[in-house]
């Protein structure tokens, strides 16, 4: 599903018209009509409602949605955040004509006494700057109820998620016509809340104009790009993954990242590790072979993919590996350790990399605060600037691919802060990598199934007792839940 900025939401509002034939004012109205029918949907009839409107076409929307309440018998109040004199869009001035004849109790931001449910028709994705004046006082107000955005909440950017100082905190949103970037990343989501799509009559020829290459990896998504399996198939029909890692006290890690690629549906999984842990990681693994990493150039050449870096703790092997590895074709995870050794200079492999925001801080020379300000910005210029795959982990993890493509996960909880996470997830990505996904589709496929893994074993054992070795256990159970 994509996710368009400010520019290309008020760019299909353009195309409604000039494909659709939709005007500007039944836009508006099919808007209020979604918007209408949700809030009945959602709120008790009982409940006061304050719909607070701005001078712009949010506020229009606001206003014909008031009127729509009234005419169905809700007690509704439109309080007026701009002055008198103000410059109103002229699709909102009808708006207001058309809820003033509908009888809508209109009063100023300053006579506001009280409600039971706020609804935010302020900005939209109109917010400039900081918030001011009547805008502000209604926001401050508006802190203190259960509140519904339209479109956007108030005094959030659209485009990247970030508060413009003061901002609506929204139980829940409703986006018009398509999602927004700034809705589904942090700290955007915050305040968002719970999100719902409102479909205004466009078409599918309006949306296929929009250029977006931001994209939501939903339950759609993962199932239109996972890898058919034939019945007339073999353990080499579906690859080989060797996963390069561990060392002393670091066992656990390979062991994961190996498990989890054979239960993603690889036919053979390779845990290859320094002799130091050879007879542990036989100890631990049943289905997976152990190898010893002095064999480093055997498994290359027997592996269809390859994972490297899991808790590897500057294993002198390591330059060695990635140095074979990032000079051939064969498609690479690289994780953890495996990060530091990455050639920024001709590479013929395809990469895909998986740092936590303070590796990739590393990467880029930055600190992790700056990168999880700017997660789209920062993957997307890496991933196009050293032709690699980034899966920026964390809250809504960002998957970048070289062209330029966006994807923001919807899976996931705060349960999987967990060590060795990360590992189950390198592990995940190359089971796909060895069943001939491609590098983009696999890190794609593999964020989502992780973080649906970790979703249901959070529902059995809570985000609190939630390991990384639970996240794995439940791998089997995500991909029957999504073709239930």
């Amino acid at each position: 599903m994509m996710l368009l900025n400010s520019a290309q939401a008020n760019k299909l509002d353009q195309l409604g018209e000039t494909l659709d034939n939709l005007s500007g004012e039944q836009l508006m109205k099919n808007a209020a009509k979604a918007l209408s029918e949700a809030v009945m949907r959602d709120v008790d009839k009982s409940n006061r409602i304050a719909v607070f409107c701005g001078r712009g076409k949010n506020g229009g929307d606001g206003f014909l949605l008031a009127a729509n309440l009234a005419s169905e018998g809700y007690r509704v109040t439109v309080i007026v955040c701009f002055d008198e004199f103000a410059e109103i869009h002229p699709l909102t001035a009808q708006a207001i004509t058309y809820a003033k004849h509908k009888q809508v109790s209109m009063i100023s931001v300053e006579d506001f006494s009280g409600a039971d449910v706020c609804i935010d028709a302020l900005l939209g994705t109109g917010v400039k700057g900081e918030l001011s004046g009547k805008y502000l006082k209604a926001v401050q107000i508006m802190e203190n109820y259960r509140v519904f955005s339209v479109d956007v909440p108030s005094g959030l950017n659209c485009d990247n998620g970030k508060a413009v100082g003061t901002c609506v905190k929204a139980e829940k949103t409703y986006t018009l016509a398509a999602h927004k970037v700034g809705l589904w990343i942090y700290p955007g989501a915050d305040y968002a809340g719970e999100i719902e799509l409102l479909p205004i009559g466009l078409s599918d020829a309006s949306y296929a104009a929009i250029d977006s290459k931001i994209q939501l990896v939903d339950s759609k998504l993962f199932r239109r790009l996972l890898p058919k399996r034939h019945p007339n198939s073999h353990k080499g029909t579906f690859g080989r993954v060797a996963t390069f890692g561990g060392s002393k006290g670091m066992a656990g890690s390979v062991v994961m990242a190996s498990t989890a690629a054979l239960r993603t549906g690889a036919g053979y999984s390779y845990a290859v590790v320094p002799d130091e842990i050879f007879s542990l990681a036989e100890q631990k693994l049943t289905e997976v072979i152990v190898k010893s990493d002095k064999e480093y150039k055997k498994m290359y050449e027997l592996a269809d993919a390859l994972v490297v870096g899991p808790g590897y703790l500057s294993t002198p092997g390591i330059s060695h590996i990635m140095k074979l590895a990032q000079q051939g074709r064969k498609p690479v995870v690289c994780d953890a350790e495996g990060l530091n050794y990455i050639s920024h200079g001709k590479r013929t492999c395809p990469m895909i990399l998986t740092p936590h925001p303070g590796e990739f801080a590393g990467l880029v020379g930055l600190s992790a605060e700056e990168v999880n300000q700017n997660r789209i910005y920062l993957s997307g210029k890496y991933a196009k600037e050293n032709n690699a795959v980034v899966v920026l982990k964390g809250a809504r993890t960002v998957i970048a691919s070289p062209h330029g493509e966006i994807f923001i996960n919807t899976t996931g909880n705060c349960g999987m802060a967990t060590a060795g996470s990360g590992d189950v997830l390198s592990g995940i990505i190359g089971g796909f990598l060895a069943m001939g996904a491609s590098p983009v589709d696999s890190a794609v496929l593999g964020v989502y199934l992780h973080g649906l893994a970790g979703d249901l074993a959070a529902k059995e054992i809570s985000e609190y007792a939630l390991t990384a070795t639970k996240i794995s256990d439940y791998i089997g159970k995500a991909f029957l839940y999504e073709q239930l």
